[in-house]
């Protein structure tokens, strides 16, 4: 269905309710949305799409300029360990991949890192087909469109670019979509949570942003901290963070349990955030700072050395580029 999805020209409507779409499946109709430019409603509601499925179609999303409607009532967005191939982060696509093109999961990932190679040239490092060593030429190959139906891609893939400085804040319509999306009374706070984590690895937002989707949340419910804790990695001008709870509005004791949450953290800058760090890794805060920061540094090249006198573990760390390495 997401190959047929990627050309085709006729379709308006998709129902794919209660048929049992995981992960994969979720990965899968994904790539497809990328490349339809006709769909306007997709129903996926009751389905098993998982924390990682559900990722790779708001990714999807938010490069789809037609869908106008997502139906997501009665999904499942649970994590779980699990060997799925939609466990693939395209946020952090470092990494040795083999891949078998007969496999539509292991082939959308291949989807996946030829155009992640095509925006970032030099990071396919290694490439062999079939044990062949090959040079890694999208165009002339006109891959992703003619990749191979079969065989094993051997793929060693680094990203060489950082982050832009200049992050493009999620438009009006998709945020629209969120908050309808979120505010939907028929399912829990704790059931938002997972909706809002997978949404917003795609996105990023400002602080004024994050106030209207904490709208959706019950005042006075822990999982409205959670959601504005989890947002605070995700915004471009958190020096105006006190906009997740205006102080003059009613929500006036969130904000000190917002600001209790964050510690120390929300007082880190991310256009300057020159200083030593003691982080707690296990503390979902703490590691979303110490994302920034590496993300901070690789931005700004291998010449400057601004991760200095990493310690981890009580011991010397050296070469940590990507968020992969925390």
């Amino acid at each position: 269905i997401g190959e047929l999805l990627a050309n085709n020209k006729g379709l308006f409507h998709l129902d794919l309710s209660s048929c049992r779409q995981g992960a994969d499946a979720a990965m899968c109709l994904s790539e497809g949305l990328k490349q339809n430019s006709t769909l306007q409603t997709l129903v996926l509601n009751d389905n098993p799409l998982g924390e990682d499925g559900g990722r790779h179609l708001m990714h999807a999303i938010s490069e789809n300029t037609t869908l106008r409607n997502l139906g997501l009532q009665g999904c499942s967005f649970a994590s779980a360990t699990s060997t799925s191939t939609a466990s693939f982060d395209f946020r952090n696509p470092d990494g040795s991949y083999r891949i078998d093109l007969t496999k539509h999961g292991e082939r959308a990932i291949a989807h996946q890192l030829v155009n992640l190679g095509i925006n970032a040239p030099g990071s396919w490092k290694s490439c062999r087909l079939n044990s062949k060593i090959i040079k890694f030429d999208p165009v002339n190959m006109d891959w992703p469109d003619k990749l191979p139906l079969d065989g094993i891609l051997e793929v060693e893939y680094h990203m060489t670019l950082g982050p832009s400085k200049d992050s493009k804040v999620i438009d009006e319509e998709d945020l629209q979509i969120l908050i309808h999306q979120v505010g939907n009374r028929r399912i829990a706070d704790y059931e938002k949570i997972g909706l809002l984590r997978m949404f917003s690895a795609s996105h990023y937002f400002q602080c004024k942003q994050v106030y209207r989707i904490l709208q959706c949340f019950s005042i006075g419910a822990e999982e409205r901290i959670q959601a504005a804790v989890l947002m605070f990695s995700r915004v471009v001008d958190s020096e105006h963070l006190e906009l997740f709870f205006p102080p003059h509005s009613s929500h006036a004791k969130e904000q000190i349990k917002f600001q209790e949450a964050l510690g120390f953290v929300r007082y880190f800058q991310a256009n300057n955030p020159t200083g030593h760090y003691e982080l707690n890794l296990a503390v979902q805060v703490d590691r979303m700072i110490s994302h920034k920061l590496i993300e901070q540094a690789a931005m700004e090249g291998e010449k400057r050395t601004n991760l200095r006198n990493i310690c981890y573990a009580n011991k010397f760390e050296h070469g940590w580029t990507s968020r992969k390495d925390v």
